[in-house]
């Protein structure tokens, strides 16, 4: 009778992990992408302002233009309360507000809130 053959198990071989080339390329553009902000950083540490021009198209189909923002914001800064009243009553409330806004500012506390004692309709 023949001798039977002891099996051995097979022990995994350890794999070696080689350097796909879709991870160097990723090393690549990452090292692209930081030396670009920093260049970006630093036009911007010279000059100070970033300003980005808006494209004409979007200019004529805005529905507001710049003598429109200009009256809004001066508004709100010369009748503070009743432009926020009014701009408040732009939004659909469940419940609607009665304080505008609660403004605090000192050393020891700073507290900013509006219409606080309205509820949204995104609340819920």
């Amino acid at each position: 009778m023949p001798k039977k053959k002891k099996s051995r198990k097979k022990t995994p071989k350890k794999r070696v992990k080689k350097r796909s080339k879709n991870k160097t390329l990723k090393k690549r553009k990452t090292k692209f992408k930081k030396r670009a902000s920093k260049k970006r950083n630093k036009k911007l540490e010279e000059n100070h302002e970033l300003v980005i021009k808006t494209k004409p198209e979007w200019i004529k189909t805005s529905l507001a233009n710049k003598a429109q923002y200009q009256n809004k914001y001066n508004d709100s800064i010369k009748n503070n309360n009743a432009f926020w009243k009014k701009e408040g009553k732009r939004i659909t409330w469940i419940k609607p507000y009665k304080k505008i806004k609660d403004v605090k500012y000192s050393s020891k506390e700073v507290r900013i809130k509006w219409f606080e004692d309205g509820t949204l309709n995104a609340f819920c």
